[in-house]
């Protein structure tokens, strides 16, 4: 099936993704005490930096992860944006530097479960959820999102 008739039938089933996860807009005062060049540059952690948008009346101002909560997407009644693909991948960034950030203990357990330094953490840009980081010894360890496993999908078709 070709990829954007699949996203047409995955929208319009409702059992599928059901909730999802929203945050406020907030001025960047409301973001204090960072800056707001900071806050632009997507520099602060819990924040993401939204451009102005005259059309869909919104002003220069960040997401405030901080006040993050989990809705019924029937609520929702009309979208007032959509990311690039650019702005998706600096998004999951934010989103894993704040979540990572609550939990740094974590990353030492990883270094230590691994027997090697993480020198660096790249997040995937291709549409999969996919976090590679670059180890002391050059190599790389790519974690990728498990499918679901607790609720059975249609059947997969057999070799043709």
């Amino acid at each position: 099936m070709p990829l954007e008739s699949a996203r047409t039938l995955a929208a319009s089933d409702l059992s599928l993704d059901r909730y999802l996860n929203v945050a406020p807009l907030v001025p960047y005062a409301e973001a204090a005490p960072s800056t707001p060049d900071a806050l632009k540059q997507n520099k602060v952690l819990g924040y993401f930096p939204v451009c102005r948008d005259e059309m869909r009346g919104t002003d220069e101002c960040v997401v405030d992860l901080l006040q993050e909560s989990t809705l019924d997407r029937n609520l929702i009644v009309a979208r007032i944006g959509i990311m690039s693909d650019d702005a998706r991948a600096a998004f999951r960034y934010a989103l894993a530097r704040f979540w990572v950030f609550r939990g740094p203990k974590l990353g030492f357990e990883l270094e230590d479960a691994i027997g090697k330094r993480i020198d660096d953490v790249a997040i995937s840009d291709d549409g999969t959820l996919a976090v590679d980081l670059t180890l002391s010894d050059g190599s790389t360890l790519r974690f990728l999102q498990a499918p679901r496993v607790d609720e059975a999908g249609p059947e997969r078709p057999g070799p043709l």
